[in-house]
């Protein structure tokens, strides 16, 4: 399938999404999944378990897939508001 069209709309929102590893909390008794990620909530407390977040892993990658082959022309990410992340976030991105 091809689409052919410049639509200004979230083509990742609540698509199919992955990622390396899902991390448990165990202070929250939460689970951060890889649809957290595009599930449309614009809420950055991980509390709220509303944010992906993969273990501490060697690689940890995160993906979606839109159905179809899209040019995209933006990419929008934003960041995790915690106070207890002690790790660093949004590092080596790459879009392909």
């Amino acid at each position: 399938m091809l689409v052919d069209a410049r639509l200004d709309v979230n083509a990742a929102l609540n698509r199919p999404a992955y990622q390396s590893s899902d991390y448990y909390d165990v202070v929250l008794f939460i689970t951060q999944y890889a649809s957290h990620a595009n599930d449309g909530s614009h809420v950055t407390d991980l509390a709220q378990s509303s944010c992906m977040q993969t273990n501490i892993d060697p690689n940890p990658w995160w993906a979606v897939d839109l159905g179809a082959p899209l040019h995209v022309t933006e990419v929008k990410f934003t960041n995790v508001a915690s106070l207890f992340c002690k790790y660093r976030h949004l590092q080596n991105i790459i879009n392909g």
